[in-house]
């Protein structure tokens, strides 16, 4: 899950919900403020075609790093 935030006591809430939610703390990345959403708002409209596919909306983007 991506997060992005002006506010870090928010960022800190919406953690701690996901956490609550069963997300591990590898599966949420901080990208930074506000302005950061934007580049993970174009992944919105592949949730519909990756449903419509694999009939399912449990969908997550990993992120691997080396």
């Amino acid at each position: 899950m991506f997060l992005s935030g002006d506010d870090d006591h928010a960022t800190t809430e919406v953690t701690a919900l996901l956490r609550s939610f069963g997300w591990v703390p590898d599966q949420v990345t901080d990208l930074g403020d506000l302005s950061s959403a934007r580049a993970a708002e174009p992944l919105m409209p592949l949730w519909p075609r990756l449903y419509g596919v694999l009939g399912s909306a449990d969908v997550t983007f990993p992120v691997a790093t080396a």
